[in-house]
Order: C-alpha cells, then structure tokens, then sequence
C-alpha cells in the first residue's frame, strides 16, 4: 500500500506553495505541466512507515499522504528534516508550512503593484488554447455571495479584495487586444479549469482558488506572476460566470 500523496494533493501542494521550499524559499519548478525536472520534494510531517521519522501508528494509510500530512521541500531541507528529528518536530513542521502558506499570500498581495502588460500577455497566452467547456447554464451573482457559495477563508477574501484594485489592468488589456475574440477564449479556458478542479478532481473553498491562480500563472513561481494570475482569476470572478456554482 503506497503513501504517495494522490494527484490531487500533490497538485494542492504546489498550488499552495507556490512551487517553493517551505523551509528556505528555494523556488523548485521547472516545468509546470507535468512537474517534470523540478526539485521538490514531498516530505511527510509524520513519518510514511514505522522506520521514518515522527511516524505516528494511530494514523491510516490515506491520512499519511493527506496533502495534510505532506510538505513540499527541496532535497536539502528534506534531509535536513528527516535527519534533524530534534528540531523539526510535528508541531514545528505544521508551523512552518501554515507560516510558508501565509508568506505566499503576502507576497502574492504585495505584488500586485508590480502587474503590468507584461505578465499578463505570459499568463493568459496559454488559456486561450484550452478547449472550451460543455455549454452550462449559469446564474451571475454577487460577489459577497460567490464568495460565500465557495467557503473561502478570510485570507483569500482578502487577496480577492486587494485583487480588485488591479482588474481594470485586465479590463484594459483585453479591450486593446488584436483578437476580438480573445476575452470569450480567455472565459472559456478558465471554465474548463474549473469545471476540471471543481466537478472531476472535487477541489473547494482555498484550495480552488490557489489552483486557479496556479493554472493561471502556469506554475510560474515568480510572485509577479502569481499576483497577475490572482488578478486574472478574479477578474473573471467578478465579471464571468466563473465560480457560479
């Protein structure tokens, strides 16, 4: 019985990280489709078998590899955590990914300011490719409401919020783009995104929106491009039919 995280926890991992080490903020990705040639690695807070460190025998097989469970590290750090048992303890391992997780947004909120043409031509130059989804029928509302629908946490309410003080950027360039039918294509591809997330790998609340902005800046760990895919994600947020259910 494997204690590999799932698919889906390992794409939450990345998402939620940022593609970066927890522990010294090395940036690990190389190719964010397949997360081929990167350098993380996926460390386990209690350990995967009686042998490794912190393992705790009251837990199952699944809640191991929990994306829970699990903290994305570079080589370094992972030996370090598997060797230093002393210094990196459970409750030491779970607060350095909650305050990892925590930096990620922050550093994501400050660089908002930093959006400009540029990052936003990188990011949504792949969206427009993705097949458009089956026709849904869709009811808009508001935002308080989606936000409500969708269980996000304070912290990402916030990041939306800040968010929105940079959709006119998107407004903008999608108005002064050459293909006309550009923002359809844009709509579209984040539809089959989050129809994939939501309805097929059953994402929610946080982690919905991190893999999102994930998809959006393409794996890309500069925090530039986190930022202006957040601003992307919540353009369509506000504007499209996008987190309507």
């Amino acid at each position: 019985m494997t204690n590999e995280p799932t698919p889906r926890d390992t794409k939450i991992l990345f998402a939620e990280s940022d593609n970066h080490c927890s522990i010294c903020k090395t940036e690990l990705i190389i190719h964010a489709d397949s997360y081929a040639g990167n350098k993380a690695e996926l460390a386990h807070i209690k350990g995967e078998r009686e042998s490794a460190a912190r393992f705790d025998a009251t837990m199952t097989n699944d809640e191991r590899r929990s994306h829970e469970n699990i903290i994305l590290v570079c080589a370094n750090c992972h030996k370090d955590i598997d060797q230093l048992v002393d210094k990196y303890s459970v409750e030491v391992l779970l607060k350095i990914k909650k305050e990892h997780i925590d930096w990620v947004r922050v550093s994501t909120s400050k660089s908002l300011n930093k959006i400009s043409f540029k990052e936003l031509q990188e990011i949504t130059k792949h969206l427009v490719s993705v097949s458009p989804p089956t026709q849904v029928s869709y009811d808009l509302l508001y935002l308080a409401d989606k936000i409500k629908r969708n269980s996000f946490s304070p912290a990402i309410e916030g990041l939306i919020t800040q968010s929105l003080t940079r959709v006119e950027e998107v407004q903008q360039f999608i108005s002064k783009h050459p293909d006309l039918a550009f923002a359809e294509k844009l709509k579209n591809g984040f539809i089959s995104e989050y129809n994939q997330l939501k309805n097929i790998d059953k994402f929610y609340g946080d982690e919905l929106f991190n893999a999102l902005i994930e998809f959006a800046a393409n794996g890309n760990p500069e925090f530039v491009y986190r930022a202006a895919g957040a601003t992307v994600v919540v353009y369509l947020f506000e504007k499209c039919e996008v987190f309507e259910k």
